[in-house]
């Protein structure tokens, strides 16, 4: 025990004893009353700004237990005399002026948190928020303290109180052997008056909630002993610049030992109540439990739309998870196989039912952290499934047949678009590229024109198989294209009209340049053959 503590509890009845300032009552679930105390001004230097002055039961309450093990119902009053009252570094919280209210109850529609001034000690600013559940069986105190200074600061944030049992206190139980004896590896305690001369006790069994699983800070002491109704629980770390830490300490009065126990444990698995009217940040920034919640990322490596099949899945948590199995994965056209993993990654491989959209979604709640936190719900994956090869359809609105010097305007359309496809694709017997339509296009359609190089015979165009694939990877199935070259078309009785190549043809053939001035010349003799008749 640290200095800090031999203080305080050498003042522990006194510290929250108010003589000036007022209370706030807050009734829980179970009908158990936390009278919590406010601007108060303390008979010592402890802090009782925040802490409990009274935890009782309203009315009667049955299951009361007796020493020969029968049950009762009894009036449990006295819970406390002082409960929860806070130093840091030695310094009390305390005389911090008017609070407020906030966080609406589920059933009383009436606020349920009380939330006190920020008070500076030290480099730390240090603040309090008490809230007390409609719904459920508790008290809880955030306690925060936040390092303002421009380095990092070390900091004991330590809890204190007087139990009503006073020197008649029993340690009920604890959540590790043995069962009457506190150490700071207990995450809860259970302490409660003895029983009397007739085999009665009327004060609440109180469940004392210290830590929870997966928690970052566990108390560095914790003091807690039979005969005596002082209680400390400290709590040291070392805070970065800027740094905030939470402290969530939490409270239960039950009838007896067994449904406090209970309780404490139902604590430890984070009900929603719990939770309450917690920001992000004030989860994330809680050192003594477990309070943020697992996230979950759905990816793989294939892309967009696909052909693949199965497509390969991973599942990535934030943390660590247990209870996530195939039977969470909720999917749309598709089906899971191969499910394997553990932690924090998972795969499994997902088969699509038919081509088109198939998704994976994972529920918020199917896997749990160390810390009892349920995970968030995954973004949805998807990913679009074709099988289905790209056809192509070769056409070309020249008249078909055409001659020799008509330029044949081709058109390549494909069932969908198409990526790697270009010129030198097209295979081209019977004919050569033409500058008067260039080989262009994206996507599915495209463009070129032709001029046959055979005065009669046939253009043939051929798109083969597999040059080109669509977004999901298929590749293209190919098309022949056959255009025809009407015979006597030419100008030129002696030119070749055989199935001669594209090459070859070329040569046979005077270039088409040459057939053309050839054709302006003959025209002009002509002409003037008939001008001089």
């Amino acid at each position: 025990m640290t200095w800090k503590n031999t203080v305080l509890l050498a003042a522990v009845l006194a510290v929250l004893a108010p003589v000036a300032g007022a209370v706030v009552s807050l009734v829980d679930a179970s009908g158990v009353q936390f009278d919590i105390n406010t601007n108060v001004a303390a008979t010592t230097s402890i802090s009782a700004s925040g802490s409990a002055k009274e935890v009782e039961y309203t009315t009667s309450v049955t299951g009361v237990t007796t020493s020969l093990g029968a049950t009762e119902t009894l009036l449990l009053t006295n819970g406390v005399d002082g409960y929860a009252g806070l130093l840091v570094n030695g310094v009390s919280y305390n005389q911090n002026g008017s609070v407020t209210t906030s966080c609406q109850g589920e059933t009383s529609l009436t606020e349920r948190q009380i939330v006190f001034a920020e008070q500076t000690i030290d480099e730390f600013t240090v603040q309090r928020k008490v809230f007390v559940p409609d719904d459920e069986s508790f008290c809880r105190w955030l306690n925060i303290i936040t390092n303002t200074s421009a380095s990092d600061a070390d900091a004991t944030l330590t809890l204190v109180g007087s139990l009503g049992s006073g020197a008649d206190t029993v340690i009920g139980a604890t959540s590790t052997a043995p069962v009457n004896t506190v150490t700071t590896s207990d995450r809860w305690v259970v302490t409660y008056k003895d029983y009397d001369g007739g085999g009665h006790s009327a004060s609440p069994r109180l469940g004392h909630v210290l830590q929870g699983p997966g928690r970052r800070i566990g108390p560095s002491s914790a003091t807690f002993t039979a005969g005596t109704a002082n209680i400390a629980t400290e709590y040291s770390f070392t805070l970065d610049a800027g740094e905030t830490f939470i402290v969530m300490q939490v409270l239960t009065a039950k009838p007896n030992i067994d449904d406090a126990k209970t309780q404490c444990d139902a604590i430890l698995a984070l009900p929603e109540a719990l939770l309450t009217c917690l920001t992000d940040a004030e989860r994330s920034e809680t050192v003594n439990f477990d309070l943020v919640a697992p996230t979950v990322s759905i990816t793989s490596a294939t892309s967009q739309t696909t052909s693949q099949s199965p497509i390969p899945v991973t599942v990535t948590f934030s943390e660590s998870v247990t209870g996530f199995v195939i039977g969470d994965l909720v999917i749309d056209n598709g089906s899971a196989s191969n499910f394997s993993g553990s932690g924090t990654t998972y795969t499994f491989n997902l088969t699509p039912t038919s081509s088109g959209e198939v998704t994976v979604d994972i529920p918020e709640g199917v896997a749990k952290d160390g810390g009892g936190n349920s995970n968030t719900a995954a973004t949805q994956f998807t990913r679009t499934t074709d099988a289905e090869a790209p056809s192509v359809a070769i056409s070309s609105i020249t008249s078909n047949p055409s001659s020799i010097s008509t330029v044949i305007q081709v058109l390549v359309t494909f069932s969908e678009p198409v990526t790697g496809f270009t010129k030198s694709d097209v295979l081209i017997t019977g004919a050569q590229y033409h500058s008067s339509g260039p080989f262009s296009g994206t996507d599915a359609v495209y463009t070129f024109s032709l001029l046959p190089v055979k005065v009669s015979g046939s253009v043939t165009v051929t798109i083969p198989d597999g040059v080109c694939t669509d977004d999901a990877g298929n590749a293209n199935t190919g098309a022949v294209y056959q255009h025809g070259v009407a015979a006597g078309a030419s100008c030129y009785s002696g030119a070749k009209a055989d199935s001669t190549p594209l090459q070859a043809g070329l040569i046979g053939l005077m270039p088409l340049w040459v057939a053309a001035a050839g054709l302006v010349a003959l025209e002009a003799r002509s002409r003037r053959k008939r001008n001089r008749s």
